[in-house]
Order: C-alpha cells, then structure tokens, then sequence
C-alpha cells in the first residue's frame, strides 16, 4: 500500500473514532431541572396469615415530590421526599401482641434522599447522597423512628438503548443492629422502539417494569418488586414502642396514560406471592413473625413534570 494511501486511511479512521466519541447518542443523558409531584393510592387486599393468626389488610397513599437542577456546570443534584400513609387492618392478631386487634391503624412514613451525580467522563458518572427515613404510627417517639444512611451509583452509556446504572444504599433499622443493604440501581434497556425495560429502586420498593407503547400516548407494563416498610408503634400500646415489619413481592400488570408530555396517569392490579410481617418489641425480640398468604393488589396515581 502506498504512503498516501495509508496516510489517507489513517486520517479516515481518526475520523469515525471522533465521531464516534462525540456521538450526542453516547453522551450520558443529563437531568433537566425539574420539579415532580406523584401522587399514589394502592390497596393490599385482605390476606390470610400463616398459623391461623388472623390476616391483614393495607392501605397506602401519599404523594411523592422531586426536584432536580444544576449544581455546577457539569454536575447537577437530585432530591426526592415521599410522605405515605399506611392503615393496617388487623383480624385474630394473638392476645400477646394485641389485646383489641388493632395494630398500625395510622402510620406514617417519610422518606427523603438527596444527591449529587458527578460526570466521570461525556458517558460515565458517579453519584452519592444521603437518606433519612421515618417510619412511625400514631402515638409513637418520633427520635426513636429515625433511620438513616448513604447510597453511591455508577452510570455508564453503553450505547444508544442501554444505560448501565448500579450502586449499593446502607441504611439503619429499628431495633436491629444490622444494617439494611439494598442495591441502587437504573438500568434502561431500549429493546425495540416500543418496548423497554427499566430497572429501579424507587418510592414502591426495587424492581423491574417491562413497558410497551402501542401508540404515542398509551403504555402497558408489566411490573415486579419487592417492597418493605418499618414503623415504630405507639408507645402506649400493648408492645409499647414495639417495631413492625411489612415486606411483599409484588408482581402488577398496568396502563399509562399520556395526555400531555408533562402529565401521566396510570392504574394497576396484581398479587403479591410472598410477604412477611414482623414484630419486635422496644428491646429487639421478636414478638411476632407470620407470612402472608398470597392476595391480591391494585392501585392508580399520576406522575407530573413540571
């Protein structure tokens, strides 16, 4: 091969590589300033437990808000707060843990999280923040419900249709000298122009949900993960300051709507094939300890771009 020749597919390789290293496709998308209001109503119907000690029935609602911007020019920070309301309806609980059948009639949950994502290169960041949870019913120390922790997460663009997000979050829990470990994660996978899959740790709990749009404004998904939720009780009930554990697997088919891009509102109905509730008294020993049979969920609410 000549010298020019070389010289001319040389430059030619230069050249795709450039471009290829400036594709915007390949540049890890950048959050744009957004507030987020999200609203949610979801229903866990009445459920056998385990051993003939009654069933439960749930109800949580509550709105979840975020908030995003630029910190600095290449950096940008993230903050979400989700405020629930859980009322646990008790049936044939034991005379041990409550002596009337009502436990968690009113609980509330705050959870906040706030970060900041770092940009490593144009296709790679790191982001860290910090996590503070309240889990307390009616009646209970506030002080003595607080849960807090930090989470890290690495995202990557690998190409056009798949980003890679992974981390790990560490959080306290009450009455347990363990810590909870739970994966960060974000993945999103483009496999056909009108069918994805996300990956997510989000206000329900860790997960999956495979969508697919038929049309612009219409979106179908099919959703699995596993949730958890920890209240302090009420200091002057049967187990006073006693702490309640509720964890489920939860598997939904639902629909989305889109009128607008800044509005969406969708509806769910599914089962939870596994659960769990948990109850420790003030000192950590275990009280109560049941599965839940599986049952059926269903829940609606909104997402909103503003």
């Amino acid at each position: 091969m000549k010298a020019h020749q070389c010289a001319v597919l040389t430059a030619s390789i230069a050249a795709t590589l450039a471009s290829c290293s400036t594709n915007e496709h390949l540049v890890l998308p950048k959050r744009e300033p957004s507030f987020r209001p999200d609203p949610g109503f979801f229903v866990f119907t009445d459920t056998d437990l385990d051993g003939d000690n009654g069933s439960v029935e749930v109800t949580r609602n509550g709105p979840r808000f975020g908030l995003s911007d630029d910190l600095t020019q290449d950096s940008t920070w993230d903050f979400e707060a989700q405020v629930e309301s859980s009322d646990y309806e008790f049936s044939g609980l034991p005379a041990a843990v409550s002596n009337d059948g009502t436990l968690a009639e009113d609980a509330l949950m705050v959870r906040l999280r706030g970060g900041v994502e770092f940009p490593i290169d144009r296709r790679s960041a790191i982001e860290v923040g910090g996590l503070l949870t309240v889990g307390a019913e009616d009646g209970a120390d506030l002080d003595d419900a607080l849960m807090a922790g930090g989470y890290a997460r690495y995202s990557h663009r690998v190409n056009a249709d798949y980003t890679f997000r992974m981390g790990v979050s560490v959080q306290s829990l009450l009455e347990d000298d363990q810590p909870l470990v739970l994966p960060v994660l974000g993945h999103h996978w483009q496999i056909h122009r009108r069918l994805w899959l996300d990956l997510t740790d989000d206000s329900q709990g860790i997960g999956g949900r495979l969508n697919w749009r038929p049309q612009q404004d219409r979106n179908l998904f099919l959703d699995v993960r596993y949730q958890r939720r920890d209240f302090r009780l009420d200091d002057n009930g049967l187990l006073p300051a006693a702490v309640l554990r509720d964890e489920r697997g939860i598997v939904s088919l639902g629909a989305s709507w889109t009128p607008v891009d800044s509005v969406e509102v969708f509806g769910l109905i599914g089962f939870t094939p596994w659960g769990q509730i948990e109850i420790d008294d003030r000192n950590g020993t275990e009280r109560f300890d049941e599965d839940i049979d599986p049952g059926l969920v269903f829940g609606f609410g909104g997402r909103f771009r503003l």
